[in-house]
Protein backbone atom coordinates (compact mmCIF):
# COMPACT_ATOMS: atom_id res chain seq x y z
CA UNK A 1 0.00 0.00 0.00
CA UNK A 2 2.84 2.36 0.36
CA UNK A 3 4.30 2.03 -2.53
CA UNK A 4 0.99 2.75 -4.34
CA UNK A 5 0.75 5.93 -2.44
CA UNK A 6 4.27 6.79 -3.03
CA UNK A 7 3.69 6.26 -6.75
CA UNK A 8 0.25 8.05 -6.87
CA UNK A 9 2.41 11.08 -5.27
CA UNK A 10 5.25 10.85 -7.68
CA UNK A 11 2.68 10.76 -10.46
CA UNK A 12 0.58 13.95 -9.12
CA UNK A 13 3.97 15.73 -8.50
CA UNK A 14 4.47 15.25 -12.58
CA UNK A 15 1.13 15.77 -14.00
CA UNK A 16 0.37 19.22 -12.21
CA UNK A 17 3.67 20.67 -13.36
CA UNK A 18 2.36 19.19 -17.08
CA UNK A 19 -0.98 20.23 -16.98
CA UNK A 20 0.52 23.65 -16.11
CA UNK A 21 2.75 23.94 -19.30
CA UNK A 22 -0.31 22.18 -21.08
CA UNK A 23 -2.88 25.27 -19.96
CA UNK A 24 -0.24 27.74 -20.75
CA UNK A 25 0.63 27.10 -24.16
CA UNK A 26 -2.97 26.25 -24.99
CA UNK A 27 -4.10 30.20 -23.81
CA UNK A 28 -0.59 31.82 -24.56
CA UNK A 29 1.63 29.80 -26.30
CA UNK A 30 0.16 30.97 -29.60
CA UNK A 31 0.80 34.87 -28.53
CA UNK A 32 4.77 33.59 -27.41
CA UNK A 33 5.08 31.66 -31.10
CA UNK A 34 3.26 34.91 -32.81
CA UNK A 35 4.97 37.57 -31.08
CA UNK A 36 8.20 36.27 -31.68
CA UNK A 37 7.95 35.44 -35.39
CA UNK A 38 6.47 39.06 -35.80
CA UNK A 39 9.93 40.02 -34.31
CA UNK A 40 11.28 39.16 -37.06
CA UNK A 41 9.40 40.19 -39.97
CA UNK A 42 9.30 43.87 -39.44
CA UNK A 43 10.28 43.99 -43.56
CA UNK A 44 6.95 42.74 -44.69
CA UNK A 45 4.28 45.65 -45.06
CA UNK A 46 0.77 46.09 -46.66
CA UNK A 47 0.44 47.69 -49.89
CA UNK A 48 -2.91 49.88 -50.73
CA UNK A 49 -2.42 48.70 -54.08
CA UNK A 50 -0.93 45.47 -54.85
CA UNK A 51 -2.10 43.82 -51.10
CA UNK A 52 1.67 43.34 -49.40
CA UNK A 53 5.58 44.18 -50.41
CA UNK A 54 8.96 44.58 -48.41
CA UNK A 55 9.63 47.82 -46.55
CA UNK A 56 11.58 50.28 -48.38
CA UNK A 57 15.16 50.65 -47.75
CA UNK A 58 15.35 47.69 -44.99
CA UNK A 59 18.75 46.30 -43.71
CA UNK A 60 18.22 43.63 -40.91
CA UNK A 61 17.38 40.15 -40.01
CA UNK A 62 13.73 38.23 -41.25
CA UNK A 63 12.73 34.85 -39.86
CA UNK A 64 11.35 32.01 -42.00
CA UNK A 65 10.40 29.29 -39.78
CA UNK A 66 13.06 28.55 -37.98
CA UNK A 67 15.54 29.89 -40.15
CA UNK A 68 16.61 33.73 -39.69
CA UNK A 69 18.39 35.23 -42.55
CA UNK A 70 19.77 38.86 -43.42
CA UNK A 71 17.20 40.64 -45.71
CA UNK A 72 17.80 43.82 -47.53
CA UNK A 73 15.94 46.00 -49.95
CA UNK A 74 16.51 49.31 -52.09
CA UNK A 75 14.87 51.98 -52.53
CA UNK A 76 11.79 50.67 -53.97
CA UNK A 77 11.31 48.19 -51.63
CA UNK A 78 12.69 45.62 -53.91
CA UNK A 79 15.04 42.47 -52.50
CA UNK A 80 18.68 42.92 -53.73
CA UNK A 81 22.41 42.34 -52.32
CA UNK A 82 23.38 43.41 -48.75
CA UNK A 83 26.69 43.29 -49.68
CA UNK A 84 26.45 45.42 -53.07
CA UNK A 85 23.83 48.21 -52.55
CA UNK A 86 22.89 49.56 -56.27
CA UNK A 87 22.07 52.83 -57.47
CA UNK A 88 18.43 53.73 -57.41
CA UNK A 89 17.06 53.24 -60.45
CA UNK A 90 13.56 52.79 -62.07
CA UNK A 91 15.05 50.82 -65.98
CA UNK A 92 15.66 47.42 -65.98
CA UNK A 93 16.36 44.64 -68.48
CA UNK A 94 15.06 41.93 -66.53
CA UNK A 95 12.24 41.89 -63.80
CA UNK A 96 11.45 38.85 -61.91
CA UNK A 97 7.97 38.42 -60.01
CA UNK A 98 6.84 35.62 -58.44
CA UNK A 99 6.00 34.21 -54.64
CA UNK A 100 7.74 33.15 -51.82
CA UNK A 101 10.25 30.97 -53.86
CA UNK A 102 10.93 34.07 -56.34
CA UNK A 103 11.75 36.27 -53.30
CA UNK A 104 13.88 33.78 -52.10
CA UNK A 105 12.49 33.17 -48.63
CA UNK A 106 14.70 32.08 -46.40
CA UNK A 107 17.87 32.64 -48.39
CA UNK A 108 19.99 35.77 -49.16
CA UNK A 109 20.00 37.43 -52.17
CA UNK A 110 23.12 35.87 -53.86
CA UNK A 111 21.80 32.55 -52.45
CA UNK A 112 18.62 33.09 -54.05
CA UNK A 113 18.16 31.91 -57.55
CA UNK A 114 17.31 35.56 -58.76
CA UNK A 115 20.20 36.27 -56.84
CA UNK A 116 22.30 33.79 -58.87
CA UNK A 117 21.14 34.68 -62.26
CA UNK A 118 22.08 38.29 -61.83
CA UNK A 119 25.67 37.14 -60.83
CA UNK A 120 25.60 35.47 -64.67
CA UNK A 121 24.62 37.97 -66.12
CA UNK A 122 26.91 40.90 -65.18
CA UNK A 123 25.80 43.21 -67.80
CA UNK A 124 21.82 43.02 -67.35
CA UNK A 125 20.33 45.04 -65.17
CA UNK A 126 18.23 42.68 -62.84
CA UNK A 127 15.48 42.99 -60.47
CA UNK A 128 13.73 40.99 -58.22
CA UNK A 129 9.88 42.15 -57.66
CA UNK A 130 8.70 38.83 -55.60
CA UNK A 131 7.05 38.71 -52.62
CA UNK A 132 5.76 35.68 -50.48
CA UNK A 133 2.38 34.85 -51.02
CA UNK A 134 1.91 37.00 -54.23
CA UNK A 135 -0.17 34.79 -56.73
CA UNK A 136 -1.24 36.47 -60.23
CA UNK A 137 -3.71 39.15 -58.98
CA UNK A 138 -0.63 40.64 -57.60
CA UNK A 139 1.76 40.43 -60.68
CA UNK A 140 -0.95 42.19 -62.72
CA UNK A 141 -1.76 44.98 -59.78
CA UNK A 142 2.26 45.73 -59.57
CA UNK A 143 3.81 45.55 -62.59
CA UNK A 144 0.67 47.90 -63.90
CA UNK A 145 1.28 50.14 -60.97
CA UNK A 146 5.31 50.31 -61.93
CA UNK A 147 4.46 51.16 -65.15
CA UNK A 148 2.13 54.01 -64.47
CA UNK A 149 5.20 55.37 -61.75
CA UNK A 150 7.93 55.82 -64.54
CA UNK A 151 9.12 51.92 -63.92
CA UNK A 152 10.60 50.36 -67.59
CA UNK A 153 11.64 46.89 -68.29
CA UNK A 154 12.73 45.12 -71.48
CA UNK A 155 11.32 42.00 -70.30
CA UNK A 156 9.17 40.61 -67.55
CA UNK A 157 9.49 36.74 -66.00
CA UNK A 158 6.72 35.27 -64.43
CA UNK A 159 7.94 32.55 -61.81
CA UNK A 160 4.24 30.59 -61.78
CA UNK A 161 4.19 28.83 -58.41
CA UNK A 162 2.24 25.39 -57.92
CA UNK A 163 0.16 27.10 -55.12
CA UNK A 164 -0.27 30.42 -56.93
CA UNK A 165 -3.70 28.24 -58.44
CA UNK A 166 -5.06 28.16 -54.61
CA UNK A 167 -3.82 31.16 -53.75
CA UNK A 168 -5.94 33.10 -56.05
CA UNK A 169 -8.76 32.34 -54.75
CA UNK A 170 -8.24 34.44 -51.63
CA UNK A 171 -7.53 37.84 -53.80
CA UNK A 172 -9.91 39.81 -56.54
CA UNK A 173 -9.10 42.99 -58.80
CA UNK A 174 -11.24 46.03 -58.44
CA UNK A 175 -9.60 48.81 -60.74
CA UNK A 176 -6.00 47.42 -60.61
CA UNK A 177 -6.48 47.10 -56.71
CA UNK A 178 -5.86 43.24 -55.02
CA UNK A 179 -8.71 42.78 -52.73
CA UNK A 180 -9.04 39.80 -50.18
CA UNK A 181 -11.62 37.38 -51.13
CA UNK A 182 -14.24 36.47 -48.02
CA UNK A 183 -14.34 33.07 -47.64
CA UNK A 184 -17.78 30.97 -46.29
CA UNK A 185 -16.77 28.55 -43.38
CA UNK A 186 -16.83 25.31 -44.78
CA UNK A 187 -16.25 26.18 -48.40
CA UNK A 188 -11.79 26.49 -48.33
CA UNK A 189 -10.00 23.44 -48.54
CA UNK A 190 -6.84 24.88 -45.68
CA UNK A 191 -10.01 24.78 -43.56
CA UNK A 192 -9.75 20.75 -43.20
CA UNK A 193 -7.31 20.02 -40.39
CA UNK A 194 -5.47 16.93 -39.74
CA UNK A 195 -5.35 15.96 -36.09
CA UNK A 196 -1.97 16.78 -35.69
CA UNK A 197 -2.57 19.97 -37.34
CA UNK A 198 -4.76 20.80 -34.40
CA UNK A 199 -2.40 19.62 -32.21
CA UNK A 200 -0.16 22.09 -33.52
CA UNK A 201 -2.63 24.82 -33.04
CA UNK A 202 -3.73 23.83 -29.71
CA UNK A 203 -0.14 23.74 -28.31
CA UNK A 204 2.34 25.39 -30.14
CA UNK A 205 4.96 25.90 -27.90
CA UNK A 206 4.69 21.98 -26.69
CA UNK A 207 4.64 20.63 -30.19
CA UNK A 208 7.49 22.87 -31.20
CA UNK A 209 9.77 21.99 -28.41
CA UNK A 210 8.61 18.40 -28.55
CA UNK A 211 9.94 18.18 -32.52
CA UNK A 212 12.93 20.10 -31.90
CA UNK A 213 13.87 17.39 -29.82
CA UNK A 214 12.53 14.24 -32.22
CA UNK A 215 14.51 15.99 -35.26
CA UNK A 216 17.44 16.22 -32.96
CA UNK A 217 17.57 13.03 -32.39
CA UNK A 218 16.19 11.08 -34.96
CA UNK A 219 16.16 13.46 -37.80
CA UNK A 220 13.30 12.83 -40.71
CA UNK A 221 12.13 9.76 -41.56
CA UNK A 222 11.99 8.50 -45.10
CA UNK A 223 8.16 7.84 -44.88
CA UNK A 224 7.78 11.00 -42.89
CA UNK A 225 9.13 13.32 -46.07
CA UNK A 226 7.06 11.40 -48.29
CA UNK A 227 3.71 11.77 -46.61
CA UNK A 228 4.47 15.47 -45.74
CA UNK A 229 4.77 15.91 -49.34
CA UNK A 230 1.43 14.16 -50.35
CA UNK A 231 -0.36 16.12 -48.09
CA UNK A 232 1.08 18.98 -48.82
CA UNK A 233 -2.91 20.81 -50.17
CA UNK A 234 -1.25 24.06 -51.73
CA UNK A 235 0.97 21.79 -54.38
CA UNK A 236 -0.67 18.28 -54.39
CA UNK A 237 -3.67 19.43 -56.91
CA UNK A 238 -1.73 18.31 -59.39
CA UNK A 239 -0.99 14.75 -58.71
CA UNK A 240 -3.76 13.89 -55.94
CA UNK A 241 -6.91 12.60 -57.28
CA UNK A 242 -8.51 12.63 -53.76
CA UNK A 243 -7.89 16.17 -53.62
CA UNK A 244 -8.41 16.98 -57.52
CA UNK A 245 -12.22 15.67 -56.73
CA UNK A 246 -13.00 16.95 -53.84
CA UNK A 247 -11.64 20.22 -54.50
CA UNK A 248 -12.37 20.22 -58.46
CA UNK A 249 -14.65 23.36 -58.90
CA UNK A 250 -11.58 25.61 -56.21
CA UNK A 251 -9.50 24.21 -58.48
CA UNK A 252 -10.85 25.14 -61.64
CA UNK A 253 -12.04 28.80 -60.50
CA UNK A 254 -8.16 29.00 -59.03
CA UNK A 255 -7.21 28.14 -63.00
CA UNK A 256 -9.24 30.40 -64.34
CA UNK A 257 -8.74 33.26 -62.45
CA UNK A 258 -4.83 33.26 -62.75
CA UNK A 259 -5.27 32.57 -66.64
CA UNK A 260 -7.55 35.64 -66.65
CA UNK A 261 -5.10 37.46 -64.92
CA UNK A 262 -1.95 36.31 -66.80
CA UNK A 263 -3.38 37.37 -69.78
CA UNK A 264 -4.42 40.64 -69.11
CA UNK A 265 -0.63 40.99 -68.12
CA UNK A 266 0.26 40.14 -71.19
CA UNK A 267 -1.62 42.35 -72.85
CA UNK A 268 -0.38 45.34 -70.84
CA UNK A 269 3.24 44.14 -71.53
CA UNK A 270 2.48 43.90 -75.45
CA UNK A 271 0.88 47.83 -75.53
CA UNK A 272 4.01 48.66 -73.78
CA UNK A 273 6.16 46.39 -76.02
CA UNK A 274 8.06 44.56 -72.96
CA UNK A 275 8.57 40.41 -73.62
CA UNK A 276 6.73 38.09 -71.11
CA UNK A 277 8.50 35.17 -70.28
CA UNK A 278 6.67 32.42 -67.79
CA UNK A 279 8.59 29.99 -65.57
CA UNK A 280 7.71 26.77 -63.10
CA UNK A 281 9.45 24.75 -61.35
CA UNK A 282 8.70 21.56 -58.72
CA UNK A 283 7.60 21.59 -54.88
CA UNK A 284 8.46 18.00 -53.69
CA UNK A 285 5.46 16.36 -54.01
CA UNK A 286 6.20 16.81 -57.39
CA UNK A 287 9.51 15.32 -57.11
CA UNK A 288 7.54 11.97 -55.77
CA UNK A 289 4.29 11.42 -57.25
CA UNK A 290 4.15 13.66 -60.68
CA UNK A 291 6.18 13.83 -64.12
CA UNK A 292 7.70 16.23 -66.18
CA UNK A 293 4.34 16.96 -68.10
CA UNK A 294 2.72 17.94 -65.09
CA UNK A 295 -0.65 19.96 -65.20
CA UNK A 296 1.39 22.46 -63.88
CA UNK A 297 3.87 22.46 -67.12
CA UNK A 298 1.31 21.79 -69.72
CA UNK A 299 -1.11 24.84 -68.21
CA UNK A 300 2.08 27.71 -68.36
CA UNK A 301 3.60 26.09 -71.35
CA UNK A 302 -0.10 26.07 -73.28
CA UNK A 303 -0.71 29.92 -71.89
CA UNK A 304 3.34 31.06 -73.47
CA UNK A 305 2.19 29.78 -76.96
CA UNK A 306 2.15 33.16 -78.75
CA UNK A 307 3.01 35.25 -75.58
CA UNK A 308 6.14 34.33 -74.25
CA UNK A 309 9.66 34.93 -75.06
CA UNK A 310 10.44 31.90 -73.09
CA UNK A 311 8.86 29.07 -71.29
CA UNK A 312 11.68 28.02 -68.15
CA UNK A 313 10.91 24.78 -67.15
CA UNK A 314 12.76 23.25 -64.35
CA UNK A 315 10.54 20.02 -63.82
CA UNK A 316 12.48 18.54 -66.11
CA UNK A 317 15.87 18.95 -64.27
CA UNK A 318 14.50 18.00 -61.04
CA UNK A 319 12.74 15.09 -61.74
CA UNK A 320 15.79 14.00 -64.15
CA UNK A 321 17.63 13.39 -60.82
CA UNK A 322 15.60 10.63 -60.46
CA UNK A 323 17.24 8.58 -62.20
CA UNK A 324 20.45 8.76 -60.39
CA UNK A 325 19.04 9.48 -57.12
CA UNK A 326 15.73 8.62 -54.71
CA UNK A 327 13.20 11.72 -54.17
CA UNK A 328 13.93 11.60 -50.35
CA UNK A 329 17.48 12.33 -51.42
CA UNK A 330 16.77 14.86 -53.79
CA UNK A 331 14.52 16.78 -51.53
CA UNK A 332 16.82 16.68 -48.64
CA UNK A 333 19.72 17.91 -51.15
CA UNK A 334 17.91 20.59 -52.97
CA UNK A 335 15.42 21.85 -50.50
CA UNK A 336 15.39 24.18 -47.13
CA UNK A 337 15.00 20.43 -44.12
CA UNK A 338 11.54 20.17 -43.58
CA UNK A 339 9.66 22.85 -45.90
CA UNK A 340 8.86 23.49 -49.98
CA UNK A 341 11.43 25.94 -50.95
CA UNK A 342 14.94 25.56 -52.18
CA UNK A 343 17.85 26.11 -50.60
CA UNK A 344 20.79 27.52 -51.80
CA UNK A 345 21.25 24.19 -54.04
CA UNK A 346 17.87 23.81 -55.20
CA UNK A 347 18.31 27.66 -56.43
CA UNK A 348 21.00 27.17 -58.59
CA UNK A 349 19.07 24.32 -60.56
CA UNK A 350 16.52 26.61 -61.76
CA UNK A 351 19.18 29.64 -62.22
CA UNK A 352 21.27 27.26 -64.40
CA UNK A 353 17.90 26.27 -66.49
CA UNK A 354 16.97 29.96 -66.93
CA UNK A 355 20.30 31.11 -68.19
CA UNK A 356 20.76 28.30 -70.29
CA UNK A 357 17.68 29.04 -71.83
CA UNK A 358 18.04 32.90 -71.67
CA UNK A 359 21.32 32.64 -73.76
CA UNK A 360 20.29 30.32 -76.19
CA UNK A 361 17.08 31.76 -77.22
CA UNK A 362 18.93 35.12 -77.02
Amino acid sequence: MIWIKKFSLYSFLIMVPVVLVLLFDFFFGGFVVSGAQASKNDARISHPIYHHSLKEDFIGRDRFGPVEYKLCTDGNGFKISCKKFPKTTKHFDIAFIGDSFTEGIGLSFEHSFVGQISKELKDKKIVNLAVASYSPAMYLSKVNFLLNNGFTFNEVVVYIDLSDILDENSYFLENNVVKEVNFVAGTNIFETRTFKQNLRKWFPLSYIGFDFLKQFFWGESKESIRNRAFEDPRANWTFNSTIQSNNSSEIEIGIERSLENMIKLSELLKKKKILLSVGVYPWPGQIFYDSTESKQVILWRNFCENRCKNFYNSFDSFLTLKKMQSPETIVRKYFIRRDVHFNREGSFIVAKDFVRTYVMKK
